[in-house]
């Protein structure tokens, strides 16, 4: 359909830094539920582990061995360290030594399909000697269609790190992540901890909240829902621009996963992102000015402006939308239904 036009202003200039706290992840979790932890002499399918209750599971291998290339003395010698993990397609890998992240890779294929994701570990951060191995697994969306093969995700297969073969060993594996099982994306699980200021670079796997009044504008227009042919009023979108990949939450409820990547395709390949704004329905906003509502984010690989996340609200208007006849659409409208 042609795109009706949305005009789109500013609420907010930014969730500040004295309203946006954060609380890292823990990884791995030593006080998760017996029913999440796993132990292993080989990795397992994600599915099995998480029986797709999350997208994350970790495989951390306590005993691992680095030496040569694979730690900071040995730093560039035989084109330095790779640890090679067999996965399921559309699968993203953050690796970490002793809760250290030290590499990530990630595959965007949604084919159902199976393949060795090389993940190039900063051995700046890795001494010699024997360490925990963690590797975090974010699936990214089953294929839906296909199916001539199972349909996997996580490691599935061999686990190399340089010439050595880690695959079997002494795994534990827990499905989900801590801040999931403390359910901090609502309000009974946010009061659980204690968060803090965000003041440098967010790191990985870190969850953040936010609080904001409902605007007037949606308050005031509240009870013309009822009316018959009011027509819409006006929406609100989170604009998630300066994080990375991840979830988001709006007092509790999912307004869905974002991932900043850029366009693959199209005039604006390679600059604009596959989406940035994200709608949070009137009805799930609080009605009472005095009573704030909570936004919570679960942040994958780690944002690099957080300063850049801001609400808009939009109002919709007759009409063609910008660009429609740059985009060939309005040779289309006869098989379009408005």
């Amino acid at each position: 359909r042609p795109p009706h036009k949305k005009r789109k202003k500013p609420l907010l200039d930014s969730l500040p830094d004295s309203l946006l706290d954060s609380l890292p992840d823990s990884l791995p979790d030593s006080h998760g539920h017996p029913d999440s932890v796993i132990h292993s002499h080989v990795p397992i399918e994600q599915g099995i582990v998480t029986r797709d209750k999350s997208a994350f599971a970790s495989y951390t291998r306590l005993s691992t061995s680095f030496t040569g290339a694979c730690t900071r003395g040995g730093a560039g010698k035989g084109g330095g360290c790779v640890l090679a993990v067999e996965v399921g397609c559309a699968t993203a890998l953050l690796v970490l030594v002793d809760g250290i992240l030290v590499g990530s890779a990630d595959d965007r294929d949604h084919d159902p399909c199976t393949i060795t994701l090389n993940v190039t570990l900063d051995v700046s951060k890795i001494t010699g000697g024997e360490h925990a191995l963690t590797i975090v697994s974010e699936h990214l969306g089953y294929a839906n269609y296909g199916f001539r093969e199972p349909l996997v995700k996580g490691i599935i297969g061999r686990v190399v790190l340089g010439r050595n073969v880690l695959t079997h060993g002494a795994w534990v594996i827990r499905a989900g992540l801590k801040g999931e099982r403390l359910g901090l994306m609502h309000a009974q699980g946010e009061t659980s901890v204690r968060w803090a200021a965000v003041k440098d670079r967010p790191r990985e796997l870190t969850w953040h909240r936010a609080r904001f009044e409902t605007p007037a504008q949606i308050l005031k227009a509240a009870p013309d829902f009822a009316v018959k042919g009011a027509g819409p009023g006006p929406q609100l979108h989170v604009n998630m621009s300066g994080f990375g990949r991840g979830h988001a939450w709006v007092n509790g409820h999912s307004i869905g996963r974002y991932w900043l990547i850029a366009r693959a395709t199209g005039p604006e390949a390679g600059h604009r992102p596959t989406q940035a704004l994200y709608h949070v329905p009137s009805a799930w906003l609080s009605q009472d000015r005095a009573v704030l509502n909570v936004i919570s984010v679960l942040e994958g690989p780690g944002g690099t402006d957080l300063g850049r996340t801001s609400l808009y609200l939009a109002q919709m208007a007759k009409g063609p939308g910008p660009g429609f006849a740059k985009q060939g659409w309005a040779a289309q409208i006869a098989d379009c239904e408005m």
